[in-house]
Parts: structure tokens; sequence; C-alpha cells
């Protein structure tokens, strides 16, 4: 790994019915972290997909935390959700990034 030291990422993400972008931006911030000495640690809601984005993720991405939602949080609810439970997993302390899962680095 070479690089800038980032050190540690909390990454909030929420999704609904987007499991193509997601797992492509997922896929994308893998390869980015690769490059840089970051520890990230990725909270991302699934806000009531129905198209297999959480099984997706779960099976692609083992070591992203899926939050489940009710379907009616939207992107701002779920950014809420995924905050809460990036500072109760004791991850907020440093580096927050808000991603959208249409984009990808």
């Amino acid at each position: 790994m070479s690089g800038p030291v980032v050190g540690r990422v909390a990454v909030l993400m929420t999704c609904h019915d987007r499991r193509p972008l997601t797992l492509r931006c997922l896929a994308s911030l893998r390869a980015a972290a690769a490059n840089v000495a970051a520890d990230l640690d990725v909270f991302l809601v699934d806000d009531g997909c129905t198209d297999g984005t959480a099984a997706a993720v779960a099976e692609q991405f083992p070591d992203v935390r899926i939050i489940p939602g009710s379907g009616s949080l939207y992107w701002c609810g779920g950014m809420r959700v995924a905050w809460r439970a990036a500072v109760e997993a004791g991850r907020s302390e440093e580096h927050t990034s808000e991603l959208q899962s249409r984009q990808y680095l």
C-alpha cells in the first residue's frame, strides 16, 4: 500500500433499489482505498430495497455494515441512520464521508 495516510474513515451510504450502482460504488471505493493507508468502515442503509441489494452487498463486501431501513427514510433519513450507527460503533471521531451509490472514485 502506497500513497497518503488517511487514517480512520467512516463512509456513510444509503440506497433504495440501486443494486448495480451500489455494487459499482463499493468496488470503486475498495479500489481507491487500496491506494491509501485508510481504515474504512462502511455503513450502508438499505432503505427497503426489493432488488436484492443487501444480499449482493453482504456477499461481495462482507465488511460493509448493512442497516435495514423502513423504505421511507429517503436519502436524508438514511444518512441520519447511518451516522447514528457510525457514532454507536465509535467510528465518527476522525473522518466521515458521505457517498451516494451513483458515485464512484
